[in-house]
């Protein structure tokens, strides 16, 4: 069941942290769930791991298609990784190694693509992606998502943690508009009626749902 929050322009939480308390969560339910960073711990908050799962958080370094492998390498010994970095990084710089150690290779990857788009301007065009959707979709069997709001975007995490594959879903780290309510329930693959018309179909995701 969608339900949507009545004040759509109110910011939800960070969604840095939403990833982060999220996958907290699963290592609680499970000490096979890691996180890997690209030397973006402090930007994204999961070095707050550290305090409850030590074990469970390994800093990569500025080394994006290297954090690729070992997540792959751990996906083999039965780990469930996560990973995080800019989602050109975490796409278009490592496609390779995504394709071929992860998908190729029948390993589970679930990663994390933060401030895709235009959405750290500033940061110029090296850190600037349309792309990444489309590289990832060309991935058979990969699963793909772009997370409208907080609800969404806990919802896809916590589905990625049941599943075997590659698995990208794009979000950007800090607040944004709260579309729906926590009671939603979702489903991957299926799109939700926000809005009944008669004239006109309007299709979106990600953060402009709103």
């Amino acid at each position: 069941m969608i339900k949507l929050v009545e004040d759509r322009t109110v910011n939800g939480k960070e969604l840095r942290k939403v990833f982060v308390d999220t996958v907290n969560d699963l290592m609680d339910e499970n000490k096979d769930v890691v996180i890997l960073e690209a030397d973006l711990g402090g930007a994204s908050g999961s070095t707050a791991t550290l305090k409850k799962h030590p074990d469970n958080f390994i800093q990569c370094g500025i080394s994006e298609a290297n954090m690729v492998g070992v997540a792959c390498g751990m996906s083999t010994l039965g780990y469930v990784p996560y990973i995080h970095t800019f989602a050109p990084f975490a796409t278009r710089r490592v496609y390779d190694q995504v394709y071929l150690s992860g998908a190729y290779a029948k390993n589970t990857i679930n990663i994390y693509g933060s401030d895709p788009g235009f959405t750290v301007g500033a940061n110029g065009g090296t850190h600037t992606s349309f792309e990444d959707i489309a590289l990832m979709r060309a991935m058979p069997e990969a699963i793909v998502c772009d997370a409208a709001d907080e609800t969404q975007f806990e919802f896809i995490l916590r589905e990625f943690s049941k599943l075997k594959g590659v698995h990208y879903v794009r979000a950007g780290r800090k607040a944004c508009r709260q579309l729906y309510d926590k009671s939603s329930q979702f489903e991957l693959g299926k799109g939700v009626v926000v809005k009944e018309g008669k004239d006109v179909l309007i299709v979106s995701c990600g953060q402009i749902v709103s």
